[in-house]
């Protein structure tokens, strides 16, 4: 996004990971949380959870679960919203 000239926040970017959400674009819901990381912006408990949900519309339950090992490794303690919406992607693709 600053590549366009426009200097975003977190809740910039919380708005576009929602939005891939609803759209099932689990892609640039990443790209954003690691954009987000690249500019020193720690994504929320919400935008991690946001983005394993859009994982679900795409079936991408290896990316789901890659989410949840990225949380611990920034020291973010995934709830019971972000487990289960991991726990939904891979049952959804009969994983586990």
């Amino acid at each position: 996004m600053k590549d366009q000239g426009v200097d975003v926040s977190g809740k910039v970017y919380g708005a576009v990971i929602a939005a891939c959400k609803k759209l099932g674009n689990s892609r640039d819901a990443m790209r954003m949380l690691k954009e987000m990381q690249r500019k020193g912006i720690t994504p929320s408990l919400i935008n991690f959870t946001d983005a394993i949900a859009a994982c679900s519309k795409t079936s991408d339950w290896l990316q789901a679960t890659q989410i949840i090992q990225e949380m611990r490794r920034q020291g973010i303690t995934p709830d019971g919203i972000a487990y289960g919406a991991a726990i939904r992607v891979c049952s959804e693709c009969r994983q586990g």
